[in-house]
């Protein structure tokens, strides 16, 4: 007689971190310098964080301390459009 207890079938959730093209980064940063949209705004139209497009803007130095974009309205930014 086996004395082994039934194993669960475990679910796999680990999520994956997305990776981002140098172009799409580059995009969104362009985006933000023209006079129109706010970071988050763009971000949000593109499915990114506020948070992680203000890091790709500081790395790249075209983000300066207390620039923000202007708050019109916004639209979606394409790498590829």
């Amino acid at each position: 007689m086996s004395t082994s207890t039934p194993q669960k079938n475990k679910v796999s959730t680990r999520q994956t971190r997305r990776t981002h093209s140098e172009a799409f980064k580059q995009s969104l940063i362009e985006a933000c310098a023209e006079t129109g949209p706010s970071v988050a705004g763009v971000a949000l139209a593109n499915g990114s964080n506020a948070n992680q497009l203000r890091r790709w803007m500081r790395e790249r130095g075209a983000l300066k301390t207390g620039a923000v974009c202007s708050s019109v309205p916004h639209a979606r930014i394409c790498a590829g459009c």
